[in-house]
Order: structure tokens, then sequence, then C-alpha cells
């Protein structure tokens, strides 16, 4: 099984994994994640992202979304292609000096229409619901709060494009972990 955890930054994403694993150790998580890609090749996210960095990102979780799919492990992985579509949607519809194209988007969109299927289960972390987690400004994640709307607008309309099943997680840690045990 693959299941992928979604959403803005800051919504409690990468807790919900650490409580996740705890609730079913059978379970893995890749440890080299996009945030040591981001590292490795000194790339820009958010506001400050461009179309050579969001290429990259999404390229590398395609990649490691298939080699998971491969391995038939019972995987969880923080972030997935939907993740790396939207934030460069964003940058496409704000930022034009990102150099992110309507065909760089077009492209991205095909992939995932056709890739979409490797997730067994998606599950989204929207800001509704999760507004109690503490926001942390860190080179990964950005807090401007216009932005993270922004975002949290963009996997709604996209998750609704795409026509895909998907849980909606909300809420205290132990109420994201009673949610999944009820599936």
């Amino acid at each position: 099984m693959l299941y992928t955890v979604i959403g803005t930054q800051n919504t409690g994403k990468s807790t919900f994994i650490q409580d996740f694993l705890k609730e079913f150790p059978g379970f893995i998580c890749p440890t080299i994640d996009y945030r040591s890609v981001v590292r490795a090749k000194k790339l820009k996210l958010n506001r400050e992202g461009n179309l050579y960095s969001q290429e990259i990102l999404f390229s590398f979780i395609l990649n490691d979304s298939r080699q998971y799919t491969a391995i038939k492990d019972d995987t969880i992985l923080d972030r997935s292609i939907i993740d790396a579509y939207v934030y460069t949607s964003w940058l496409w519809l704000n930022k034009p000096s990102s150099g992110v194209t309507a065909e760089a988007i077009a492209k991205q969109y095909k992939i995932l229409q056709n890739e979409i299927h490797m997730y067994d289960k998606i599950f989204f972390c929207p800001i509704k619901g999760n507004e109690h987690v503490q926001l942390v400004d860190d080179q990964f994640r950005d807090i401007n709060e216009e932005y993270r709307k922004d975002i949290d607008i963009l996997f709604q309309d996209t998750l609704k494009r795409l026509g895909v099943k998907y849980v909606t997680l909300s809420g205290t840690r132990e109420e994201r972990i009673e949610i999944v045990k009820s599936l």
C-alpha cells in the first residue's frame, strides 16, 4: 500500500505521519524526502520558487512514489506529486518571473492524471480544522497567511478536478488517528 499526506505547510502533516507510524508500525516512511533534495541542490521553495526547482521536486517525488509502489512495502509519504503540481501552479498564477509556463503546468498535470492511481490512500490536511497547528517558519515552510490560503484553495481545486477519493484529516493528533482507524 502506498499512502501519501498532502496539504499546505503547517497543517500537521509530518506530525500526523509520526503518529501514524506509531499506530501502524507495519508502515515505513522514507528517510530521504523532498527536504533532502532541497538541501542538496539548494533549491528555492514556495513564493521564492521557480520552474527549475519545481521540476526537480516534481521528478523526485514522482520517482520516489514509483519506487515505493514497485517494492510493495506499506509506505506513507510526506508529500506527493499533487503537492508539487499545486506549488508549481501557484507560481504560474502569481509569479511570472518564476519561469513557469502554461506548457510546464500542462505537462505536470498530464503526468499527475496518469500517475495518481499509484496512491492507494490520499490524506489531505486542509487549513480549516487545523488552525491549532503551530506555525513553524523554517527553510521549508512559508507562514504567510495569504500564501497558505492560496495553496489550500489550489489543493481543493486540484483534488476536485482530479476526481480522486481522499480522506480529510483535521482536529487533534488523537482525532486524526481515530479518523484513520475508522476507515
